[in-house]
């Protein structure tokens, strides 16, 4: 067997379960790990993003737990939420339900809970690193389904490591992943307001972030979640934008609604663009880090019920909403849609 021929989970067999090793393009079962071997083991237990990796896999070659012992499994520790403390002292406040899923990246368990909050725990014995609470919950209940968070994202770049989160009321905040502090040079003093920058004047209560953000080829891909029922004709806009991890700066907007002058706009009739609002990525994206694509899932345009003040030809609501684009080049210009999937690219900030 050849080096080309050794396939990722063949390589994860036999160095991670069986101990054994890659030498000279050869798989050899039992021989000692190289250094390669061992950071393939480091990475193979980790979880380092919402769906394992930047492709949503959802796949971990660890065996350890199975079929035949899981009916053994004890509860080693259990880490209560820092909202608990929150909805105790506001009774007025409710959480939804939990959603959240923890990345592990070295040994630390990096989670969000339903109001936004972040907390770095040791994943052998449960105790809180530490814990950030960002307020949202002083900002009241945020738009649709209120507070639900499912997740954030890690980016390393030697000792600077950090965890990205977008919260419930509309900001993207950049936190140390050691200590848990935002980042001072990210945006204002850690963080973004994601309100800001749509081409009209945004509600809080209306725009918010439930899902983590995706980090692609150092660029930061904020979706939103926007209210979708009726409360009023002009709705936020589901704008996609890109971040400089380091620094906060915008680099990337997609307008999924598209302004005048731009492609597709002539199809929403009646000026009808300029109140018309979600259309917007509220799910999970995934991301391919050797194309520079990131995949963007997009819901319909508001509201939900009816299209009465959104009048158009027959593809006003497939540009671009529910639809997914990719472009063509690393412009950022979307060249094809796809129903149900598509790309958008990130090149590199210039550094």
């Amino acid at each position: 067997m050849t080096g080309s021929d050794v396939t990722r989970r063949e390589f994860l067999e036999t160095t991670v379960v069986t101990g054994g090793a890659l030498l000279g393009g050869q798989l050899i079962p039992g021989g000692i790990l190289s250094a390669a071997a061992q950071n393939a083991e480091a990475a193979a237990t980790e979880w380092p993003s919402y769906g394992g990796d930047k492709a949503g896999s959802k796949y971990s070659p660890l065996d350890q737990i199975g079929t035949d012992n899981f009916n053994r499994l004890k509860v080693a520790w259990t880490w209560r939420s820092p909202d608990e403390a929150i909805t105790k002292a506001n009774p007025k406040l409710k959480t939804w339900v939990w959603e959240s899923s923890p990345l592990m990246v070295d040994g630390v368990l990096y989670v969000s809970t339903s109001m936004s909050q972040v907390a770095a725990i040791d994943a052998a014995t449960g105790k809180a690193r530490w814990v950030y609470d960002p307020e949202t919950w002083k900002n009241g209940i945020p738009s649709n389904n209120g507070f639900v968070h499912r997740g954030v994202d890690y980016w390393a770049d030697g000792d600077d490591q950090r965890v990205l989160i977008g919260t419930g009321d509309g900001y993207l905040i950049a936190l140390n992943a050691k200590t848990g502090r935002p980042i001072p040079t990210f945006g204002q003093e850690g963080r973004i307001d994601l309100t800001q920058g749509l081409g009209r004047p945004v509600e809080r209560r209306l725009y918010g972030v439930s899902s983590p953000p995706i980090i692609c080829r150092d660029v930061v891909v904020m979706g939103s979640k926007v209210h979708e029922d009726p409360v009023r004709k002009e709705m936020p806009p589901g704008d996609v934008r890109g971040f400089d991890v380091r620094t906060g700066k915008q680099l990337r907007q997609f307008r999924s609604i598209p302004r005048e002058g731009e492609f597709g706009n002539e199809t929403w009739e009646q000026g009808s663009w300029k109140t018309t609002g979600a259309a917007n990525v509220w799910t999970m994206m995934s991301a391919d880090e050797a194309l520079g694509h990131v995949y963007l899932p997009f819901g319909t345009s508001a509201n939900d019920h009816y299209g009465v003040h959104r009048p158009g030809d027959a593809s006003s609501e497939t540009v671009w909403s529910p639809w997914m684009r990719a472009p063509a080049s690393a412009s950022g210009i979307f060249s094809w849609p796809i129903m149900g999937c598509g790309t958008m690219t990130c090149p590199r900030p210039p550094t």
